[in-house]
């Protein structure tokens, strides 16, 4: 966080040095909303950012928002020369986890402006400028806080007028209970306002400014006791505007017993002092500035603080959650005395006495004086008589399991002695379910998985020997005993499927490709799906699927295959050859163009004229012979 204010800081110098005018002097423009907000802060000679600690906090520094202790609502009236009014309105809602909100209405304005033209009075007209400020603050970490503006902006001269939006970026970091540091960009976005007629069909520009981009940069002591009745809170600010000079704001104020409080600053050029006085809820606060050539300006604002502060709503929900642990503690107590009592009646409905001993006990530790749960534990003691008959019988039940265990046994035994390895194994599980460690069991387990590893061995090579020697069926066999032995043994499964590919894989493959290729495409579907159940990743299979399916969805016309040239030679090339009576050639033309366009009506017609016209060809000569005799 150090870091980020430091950058922070950084960024304060850089715009001090791009916002500083090449020649000295003040030829810049002002907000008209110089004068600040609040009399507290204008006491101070407006150096607030960094205090920042009340509803005045919207204009000066929005982070503030974020460590405010009081909702608050302030307002602000002053007369200036030539009886213009300035007046501000605020209100600071801080929150405890949502940061701080808040709104301003500020306005400066002159009525009853006389207008003349040619020397006559043409009546009155009125000027004013107005914003209003959206504001909002949070706090980060480390005592570093942001906040931000939205100013929608108005500015009025009798019929003329204009709206704009502005945007503010504020920071506050404090070091300890004492010293702030702030930093606002005012105006950061800076609003631009063209006064246009209002009220007309046309609309009429006539003159236009931008508010100037302006950056404060303070560094405020508070709290700073000076005797057991008194603080001081003490601030040092300097503000540069664009295009004008960098101005100081100082003060400080003396704060006797949290009620009245003297304040004395310095406003840019010219010394102010202030008082205030808090009753209650309600806060008066007065300033006062010398301006050189003019009027001295009183200033005067009221604040008043609604609802709880947030000290008191955290104590307030400490109290509450106090009073929430109070009663979760009284329910979890008798949560966890109804859980073990339930919990104990319910092993002792299933006779599990000992577990339902404990849970009685534990159920005590709750509720010390539950007769129920006495004359259950009474009842279980009871009850322990009980168990002795029961360890008899289950005495005489582990006899009987014995001359099962026996009898399972001599099973295994005989399915061992006839290679049913599976049979034997289930049934020296059954026997090691009633006793895990039973030595000859386990035994003959070892026996058994040594038996299947060597036929296993030996099956594989005899099964390769029969797949060299060309004795498919043979290997199979092999490879099938195998996997019986070990459903799960993957070179048997690997092997066995590669002789099964062997046998019938290529010659279904061949035939499906030469069905294809004479344009039956039916039968030579059937022949690639035979061919991807016994190989399902066969590649050539999937691709002569996918072009029948691509066929038979969506057939190709002639036009597109003039588009190949090449295939369109071989389709006129079969024309020609027809016309020559060479059906052979024009059959073996118009198969290659069905491998590239399959399922062509106008070419899978012509292949079967050509295909019957060579058959006529070939059994006429038969037909003259048995004329002839």
């Amino acid at each position: 966080m150090n870091r980020f204010l430091y950058i922070v800081v950084g960024m304060v110098i850089t715009v001090i040095l791009v916002l500083e005018p090449v020649q000295a002097g003040d030829a810049g423009v002002n907000s008209p909303f110089t004068a600040g907000a609040g009399a507290r802060a204008l006491g101070l000679g407006g150096g607030f950012t960094s205090m920042a600690d009340d509803a005045s906090t919207v204009f000066y520094n929005p982070a503030g928002l974020a460590v405010l202790d009081n909702q608050e609502v302030t307002g602000m009236h002053m007369t200036l020369f030539e009886g213009t009014l300035y007046d501000y309105v605020s209100w600071a809602y801080p929150t405890l986890a949502l940061g701080g909100f808040g709104i301003a209405f500020m306005r400066i304005g002159t009525g009853d402006i006389i207008k003349r033209e040619q020397y006559v009075d043409m009546g009155t007209f009125d000027y004013s400028y107005t914003q209003i400020i959206l504001a909002y603050g949070r706090s980060l970490r480390d005592g570093l806080t942001v906040g931000a503006n939205l100013k929608i902006v108005n500015q009025s001269l009798e019929r003329f007028s204009d709206y704009g939006v502005g945007f503010d970026l504020g920071v506050l970091k404090e070091f300890n209970h004492n010293i702030r540091v702030g930093v606002m960009f005012r105006d950061l976005v800076p609003a631009t306002l063209k006064l246009k007629t209002t009220g007309q069909s046309s609309e009429t520009s006539i003159t236009g400014e931008t508010l100037p981009v302006s950056v404060v940069l303070g560094s405020s002591i508070n709290y700073l006791r000076i005797h057991n009745r008194a603080i001081m809170n003490a601030s040092f600010e300097l503000e540069k505007t664009e295009q004008r000079s960098v101005k100081l704001h100082t003060g400080a104020e003396f704060v006797i017993d949290n009620t009245y409080a003297i304040r004395a600053g310095y406003d840019r050029d010219n010394v102010t002092f202030g008082a205030g006085v808090v009753i209650n809820r309600l806060k008066f606060d007065y300033a006062y500035k010398f301006i050189d050539y003019l009027n001295d300006s009183h200033r005067f604002s009221v604040s008043y603080m609604i609802g709880l502060s947030i000290p008191e709503q955290l104590r307030q929900r400490e109290v509450a959650e106090q009073q929430k642990n109070k009663v979760l503690l009284a329910d979890e107590r008798q949560r966890q005395f109804s859980f073990y009592k339930n919990k104990a009646t319910e092993f002792y409905r299933v006779f599990q006495l000992d577990s339902a001993l404990t849970y009685y006990q534990r159920a005590l530790a709750f509720n010390e004086d539950d007769p129920g749960i006495k004359r259950s534990i009474a009842a279980i003691e009871a009850a322990q008589d009980m168990l002795k008959e029961h360890d008899q019988k289950i005495h005489d039940s582990e006899r009987e399991l014995k001359t099962a265990t026996a009898a399972y046994y001599v099973q295994a035994q005989s399915f061992f002695a006839k290679k049913y390895y599976p049979a034997a194994l289930d049934m020296l599980g059954l026997i090691l379910d009633i006793d895990p460690e039973n030595a000859e069991a386990l035994s003959l387990k070892r026996k058994i998985k040594k038996a299947v590893a060597a036929e296993i061995a030996a099956g594989l090579k005899q099964a390769r020997k029969a797949q060299r020697d060309g004795d498919y069926v043979k290997a199979i066999e092999g490879y099938t005993r195998i996997l019986y032995l070990d459903p799960n043994n993957k070179t048997a499964k690997k092997e066995k499927q590669e002789v099964v590919d062997k046998l019938d894989l290529s010659r279904h493959l061949n035939l499906g490709i030469d069905l294809f290729r004479s344009g039956y495409y039916a039968e030579a579907r059937q022949k690639f799906l035979f061919v991807l159940s016994v190989k399902p990743d066969e590649p050539v299979a999937k691709d002569y699927i996918n072009r029948i399916d691509v066929a038979l969805a969506h057939p190709p016309t002639l036009e597109k295959i003039q588009r190949n040239r090449v295939i369109w030679q071989y389709y006129l090339d079969g024309l020609k050859f027809m016309r020559n009576k060479e059906y052979q050639k024009a059959i073996d033309a118009w198969e290659k163009v069905l491998e590239v366009y399959p399922n062509n009506e106008s070419t899978l017609d012509n292949l079967e004229q050509a295909r019957l016209r060579l058959k006529l060809e070939q059994e006429k000569p038969v037909s003259d012979t048995l004329n002839k005799q």
